[in-house]
């Protein structure tokens, strides 16, 4: 589809993931009314697609979305084994589903309009943002908020990755510890290059994410980050008879 009329908006948000769904319901929460909003992404976010886990203070307005939190995180060695209170902070987690629904609530409300097509080019002409879709549409835009992952501005002689695979795990007993989270498990056997970690995020005594990282120049096979969970799992002391992969999460952090 090509639209010769430009759309003019207040504001263009290119990617509709995390960042703009946040701001989409703040807008709305904050009673922001009249404001023109285009969403540019070639993918509409629903579901449970991803899971965001971060540091903050209790008491905010994303709190009924949380999936859990915790004032206590382990950290461990092969040597040495830390329990640390977070204490007034608390590490909580956020999985996408709410996050999506709250913003598809937001944007209903705001009568955003919604571009299901790629940014493919963006460009300032000194009074507006021009932003040509990948369906041969124009948005013109007063402020753009660009929330694409994008590569290094400039390449570094060593290029890293955070890369990731993550099992959520049902154990048909209570095996897990849900008032704390294991945040860096440095037992797992290390790269040839690089450093690499476990996570355990537990939800319920029966119900957790358990992660692999690796820090590290090249990506793993699934074959490789599926022996490395398992290879965890066998760590934790975790029967596999007793268990049950709900679902997988995988990742990349460039």
């Amino acid at each position: 589809m090509t639209d010769s009329v430009p759309l003019d908006v207040d504001l263009a948000l290119l990617g509709g993931g995390g960042a703009a769904s946040l701001l989409l319901a703040a807008l709305d929460r904050h009673g922001v009314r009249g404001l023109r909003i285009a969403i540019i992404d070639p993918v509409r976010r629903r579901g449970q697609d991803r899971t965001w886990a971060f540091w903050g203070h209790p008491d905010t307005d994303l709190d009924p979305l949380l999936s859990a939190s915790w004032q206590q995180v382990e950290v461990a060695t092969a040597t040495r084994h830390r329990v640390l209170d977070l204490t007034p902070l608390r590490y909580a987690m956020l999985r996408s589903g709410p996050v999506y629904d709250r913003a598809a609530a937001a944007e209903r409300r705001l009568d955003a309009t919604r571009i299901v097509a790629p940014a493919d080019t963006v460009r300032d002409d000194g009074t507006r943002v021009l932003v040509r879709t990948g369906d041969g549409r124009t948005v013109r835009a007063g402020w753009v908020l660009d929330s694409r992952p994008r590569p290094p501005a400039r390449a570094g002689r060593t290029t890293w990755l955070q890369h990731f695979r993550g099992w959520w795990l049902e154990a048909d007993r209570p095996v897990f510890d849900p008032t704390r989270a294991v945040l860096m498990d440095f037992r797992t056997p290390q790269p040839p290059r690089g450093v690499s970690f476990g996570y355990v995020l537990p939800v319920s005594d029966r119900y957790a994410l358990v992660e692999y990282t690796e820090f590290s120049p090249d990506l793993l096979t699934d074959a490789g980050y599926d022996a490395a969970l398992g290879g965890y799992r066998d760590l934790l002391g975790l029967d596999p008879a007793g268990l049950r992969v709900r679902e997988v999460e995988n990742g990349v952090i460039r």
